[in-house]
């Protein structure tokens, strides 16, 4: 059944994070939009490798960026 939901979402382009398969009852899946940012992410974790760690210390190294110049007020200026 859960196979069954899984494949019914990924044909409206949306997967799930841990699959159906993965989970039980009272367990938390995560929904989101294929072939997003968030997606490119789960993938680069879910199959690491020494590209996937390269993109994935590349982005951080992005996003760290930005949270700190939000955090400090006089980043704007």
């Amino acid at each position: 059944m859960g196979g069954n939901l899984e494949h019914a979402l990924l044909n409206q382009g949306i997967r799930c994070f841990p699959g159906f398969s993965e989970t039980t009852t009272g367990d938390n899946i995560r929904l989101f939009h294929a072939g997003t940012l968030l997606g490119e992410f789960v993938d680069m974790l879910v199959y690491p490798s020494p590209e996937t760690d390269r993109e994935i210390a590349h982005a951080l190294t992005k996003f760290k960026g930005k949270w700190a110049s939000s955090a400090d007020p006089g980043a704007d200026r």
